[in-house]
C-alpha cells in the first residue's frame, strides 16, 4: 500500500514539474534610483534540459531609465549578468538557461529616478 507521505511528494514533484515546463512566473519588484536594489526573485523556478533558454519580458511605468541584470546560466556558470537598459518595457532575447534547476530573477536600477517593475518568464 502507498502511504499518504508518498503521494503528497509525488504531487508536489508533479506540480513542480508542470511550473517549470510552463515556465510561468514572475513578481512585482522595486528598482531603486542610481544603483542596484536587492535580487527580486519570480514566484516560481525552472527545471532546465540541454538548449534550454528563458525570456524575461519587463514592464514598468515612469519617466526613467531602468537598467537590469537578469539570472541565467552561461557555460554551466548561473549568475545574475547584465542584459542593458531601456526607457521603456521590453523583452530580452532567449537566454541560455541550460539543464538547470534554478529560480529566475532581475536586479534592476533607475536612473536617475527609482521604478517600481514586473516581470515574467
Amino acid at each position: 500500500m502507498i502511504s499518504n507521505q508518498a503521494i503528497l511528494c509525488v504531487l508536489f514533484l508533479a506540480a513542480f514539474c508542470i511550473s517549470g515546463i510552463l515556465g510561468a512566473g514572475g513578481n512585482n519588484c522595486w528598482a531603486p534610483p542610481s544603483f542596484f536594489g536587492s535580487e527580486c526573485k519570480s514566484t516560481t523556478s525552472i527545471i532546465g534540459r540541454p538548449g534550454h533558454k528563458i525570456v524575461y519580458s519587463i514592464s514598468f511605468n515612469g519617466n526613467t531609465l531602468l537598467c537590469c541584470k537578469a539570472f541565467y546560466c552561461r557555460s554551466n556558470r548561473c549568475k545574475l549578468y547584465d542584459i542593458g537598459c531601456s526607457a521603456r518595457s521590453w523583452r530580452t532575447n532567449r537566454l541560455p538557461w541550460g539543464n538547470n534547476l534554478a529560480t529566475p530573477s532581475l536586479q534592476c536600477k533607475g536612473v536617475v529616478l527609482g521604478a517600481a517593475y514586473s516581470f515574467t518568464h
